[in-house]
């Protein structure tokens, strides 16, 4: 099964994108119940629940969201994706900034 950025309008896949672009894709926190939350608000796509196996790619994510770990490069446990692309006709509602007491 190829990965798929689950965010809307996002056309990245990895049989699109070659590795060395440095695209990276990343499962919803799902044991996280509050940051999963920010996530799927910040998308702005409505009552919708990512399955175990979501993803969103890298590009949803500013520089600060990511470490190196073991000589790779790792997305955050506090990571909040915030870089979205909507359509005009579709209101933003999401909550890019919002901190549930941790440090984005």
């Amino acid at each position: 099964m190829p990965l798929q950025c689950s965010a809307q309008g996002c056309k990245y896949h990895d049989k699109t994108i070659p590795r060395e672009k440095g695209i990276t894709f990343h499962r919803f926190p799902h044991r996280d119940s509050n940051r999963l939350w920010i996530w799927v608000m910040n998308m702005n796509v409505g009552k919708w629940m990512p399955k175990a196996r979501t993803l969103l790619c890298s590009r949803h994510f500013t520089p600060d969201n990511f470490e190196m770990y073991k000589g790779k490069t790792r997305l955050k446990h506090t990571a909040i994706p915030t870089i979205f692309v909507f359509p005009e006709d579709i209101p933003q509602v999401g909550l890019q900034n919002y901190n549930i007491g941790f440090t984005v």
